[in-house]
């Protein structure tokens, strides 16, 4: 029962990790559309509208309320994400270490930090 689920569940995480591929290439085809012919990218205004628009919601401000909750939704998700990934990186580092569940790699601070 137990490796069922396991294969019901890494059969979920393809099709969406598959869906989300999915989507992105669709989102680049449609800006390579749109985009003049033979047009270099600027690298520079491309991280700067990456760090305005992507990670500082640059885009959304003005909106009232609507943009304060979405800002916070989306600062949760990625402390979410940081912790996450500290542990899982925690994980395989005490396992490739040998050491057990009471011996962390990381300091306790790190964890308590999240």
């Amino acid at each position: 029962m137990c490796r069922e689920r396991r294969k019901l569940c890494l059969l979920m995480c393809s099709v969406a990790v598959g869906l989300w591929l999915y989507g992105i290439l669709r989102r680049v085809r449609l800006w390579l559309k749109e985009r003049e012919k033979r047009a270099p990218i600027n690298l520079q205004v491309a991280i700067r509208r990456l760090i305005r628009d992507v990670l500082c919601n640059g885009a959304l401000w003005g909106r009232g309320l609507a943009s304060v909750a979405h800002v916070l939704l989306f600062s949760g998700f990625v402390v979410l994400t940081m912790a996450r990934h500290s542990f899982c990186i925690e994980h395989v580092l005490a396992d490739v270490l040998g050491r057990g569940p009471g011996d962390p790699v990381f300091t306790r601070r790190l964890f308590r930090s999240f």
